[in-house]
């Protein structure tokens, strides 16, 4: 009797233990909640706050994307004292309408967020309050979250950022998982791209001017090396902000230089033209009669030009840029190797740029043309492209003959400090021998001479090879190409002997009356050629400041405010892993003392910056 009794106690005794381990976690949940609703701030946090996403920085160091921490603010009516002067104050502090607030909210019981990724002042307006008991109920959920200096620039090729931890579009989402904090890591690798941002602030400038000057949808530029096929320059303008991408419409979001599809216009003639000339069926002196339309009869379809020159040979074809010239140069290839040549360009094709949703454009099977299909297709029609389908082939013209991948990514560093990947140049396949890419390029240093559709873009002290282009844009309601619809572009090629540059622009849709390509896109190169050329040290400087006597260009301005700033700023109250990417390539030397956030700095704020000074960040 006494074992069984003895036996039944034993079990009541692990009976009790299991069900307090059982209840350990509700217990630790309510008192965790218990310490939350004690807690000023009730600040929930997001497990991703202990990794650290890698940062992404140009090719000198300048940095373009960092993690930061980040606050998203919000309530449940029910849980607050005063509701109508709690709404009337996040109003005000938030900048939001005080009727956006009300409806936001009209479940009592329903947790809202409010605003999302609030500013640090906006933050600590709120903390304040909430200290003072004026705020009770209004919570924040603290989030890691990226920040992008430049705002607007290069936005649609970093990409950005969502809320679920993962990057959405470009670079961001590309290497999303060289980004990420991976295992034991608590930090991602880092992402060295190939764009110079001193280039890029140039080229934006201009570009920016353009676009309000020409009243067009939009522009595009793209700055490659020639000769390695590395992106310099990466311009799509309107813009978005990268730090506020969830306001834009997905349209302004959309990555136009690889994913918008369009009839290049005569820009194509110089493929074209090239892929005939290494047939050796014509060579650069063949003449051709361009001195009225080109009609077939046999099928019945004219093809015009603005203006007709008479006899002309195959290089004056692309000077004066000839619908009839290059018509009749036609006849001298069939339409499968015309196909074939313009297939190895890379039209038709991804690029395998290192950025997510390119298109391959559109080009037909010549099993689908039509008689009219050839000489059409030569001069830049019914064919679509995108802009990086345009440079990447221009890659050939610059390399003898051989075509290279475009490059987005200089290198890629570990935590640990080790490149895991290093950029070097890719030669895709051979298209053309390498007689004929300089006779091309020959052809093209043509239309910069007197006479030429570029000899806007004639600049003193370099050759330029460039082709001009002025696109209809198909109307697809009407079934015809609009008449008030059009592309101007230029295609140029720097130096002509010795190739080392590439530049596309194409204009959008311009209002402002000029719609021809060597009237709008030639003198907007014309102005990057002036402002880049000496940085690049193509040539001397073409004009003085007027303030200190120097000579600078717009991009050794920008040089010297991104190299090194005038007067020390204010980093109090940054953590570490938001202070160390600033000085990353700059001639300030940075000492941290201390762990947490900034809490003092020697130079103090204001102070100006001297050579060799040592700035001393005190971190608490």
């Amino acid at each position: 009797m006494y074992d069984i009794y003895v036996q039944i106690m034993k079990n009541l005794v692990w009976i009790v233990i299991f069900s307090l381990f059982s209840l350990l976690p509700a217990l630790i949940t309510i008192k965790t909640f218990a310490l939350r609703g004690n807690n000023v701030e009730n600040t929930e946090q997001d497990t991703s706050l202990y990794t650290e996403r890698g940062p992404i920085f140009d090719r000198r160091g300048n940095i373009l994307a960092m993690q930061v921490n980040s606050w998203n603010v919000g309530l449940r009516l029910i849980d607050t004292e005063n509701t109508e002067e709690v709404l009337q104050t996040l109003s005000r502090i938030l900048d939001i309408p005080y009727q956006e607030l009300d409806q936001k909210l009209s479940d009592p019981y329903k947790y809202v967020q409010v605003k999302k990724h609030i500013s640090k002042e906006e933050y600590e307006k709120i903390l304040t309050l909430k200290k003072e008991n004026k705020l009770v109920g209004v919570q924040f959920k603290e989030k890691a979250w990226r920040k992008y200096p430049g705002n607007e620039s290069l936005a649609h090729l970093i990409g950005y950022f969502g809320e679920e931890g993962r990057g959405l579009d470009g670079i961001e989402s590309s290497f999303d998982k060289e980004l990420r904090s991976t295992g034991s890591k608590t930090l991602g690798n880092s992402i060295y791209l190939t764009i110079d941002s001193i280039l890029q602030s140039s080229i934006e400038e201009i570009v920016y001017e353009t676009l309000k000057e020409s009243k067009s949808s939009f522009i595009t530029t793209i700055l490659m090396d020639g000769k390695t096929g590395e992106i310099l320059a990466y311009v799509s303008l309107p813009s978005f902000d990268l730090n506020r991408y969830y306001t834009y419409t997905q349209d302004r979001l959309s990555n136009r230089i690889i994913r918008y599809n369009y009839e290049p216009g005569s820009v194509f003639k110089v493929f074209s033209l090239a892929s005939l000339l290494d047939t050796g069926n014509i060579h650069v002196n063949s003449r051709f009669d361009a001195s009225s339309p080109y009609v077939n009869t046999r099928y019945g379809f004219t093809i015009q030009d603005i203006w007709y020159p008479g006899v002309i040979t195959s290089s004056e074809i692309i000077k004066f840029s000839s619908n009839v010239g290059i018509s009749r140069a036609m006849e001298h290839i069939d339409a499968p190797r015309l196909y074939q040549y313009l297939r190895a360009f890379g039209f038709g094709e991804k690029t395998n740029i290192q950025l997510p949703g390119e298109s391959s454009g559109v080009f037909k099977d010549p099993s689908t043309w039509s008689a009219r299909s050839k000489p059409t297709i030569a001069l830049g029609q019914e064919i679509s492209v995108t802009a990086m389908q345009l440079v990447s082939a221009a890659t050939v013209f610059a390399n003898k003959g051989n075509l290279l991948e475009p490059q987005l990514i200089k290198k890629i560093v570990s935590p640990e400090g080790k490149i895991i990947y290093k950029s070097s140049a890719e030669k895709k396949r051979k298209v053309l021998k390498p007689e004929t890419a300089t006779q091309i390029l020959e052809m093209m240093n043509l239309t910069t001479t007197p006479g030429g559709t570029a000899h806007r873009l004639r600049t003193e002290g370099i050759q330029i090879s460039a082709k001009t282009g002025t696109a209809q844009v198909f109307d697809r309601e009407n079934n015809e190409y609009s008449k008030d619809t059009f592309i101007a572009s230029t295609l140029s090629i720097i130096p002509s002997d010795n190739p080392r540059l590439i530049i596309y622009s194409a204009i959008h849709d311009p209002k402002s009356g000029e719609i021809y390509g060597g009237r709008t896109t030639a003198p907007m190169i014309r102005k990057m050629l002036n402002s880049i050329l000496p940085y690049l040290g193509f040539l001397e400087h073409p004009k003085k400041d007027t303030e200190n006597g120097e000579a600078y260009t717009r991009a050794q301005k920008s040089a010297v405010k991104l190299h090194i700033p005038e007067l020390y700023e204010s980093y109090l109250g940054l953590s570490k892993r938001e202070v160390w990417p600033l000085f990353i390539n700059t001639d300030v030397k940075l000492q941290l003392e201390g762990n947490g956030t900034v809490v003092r700095q020697s130079p103090e704020p204001g102070s100006r910056v001297k050579e060799n000074t040592l700035l001393t960040l005190y971190l608490e």
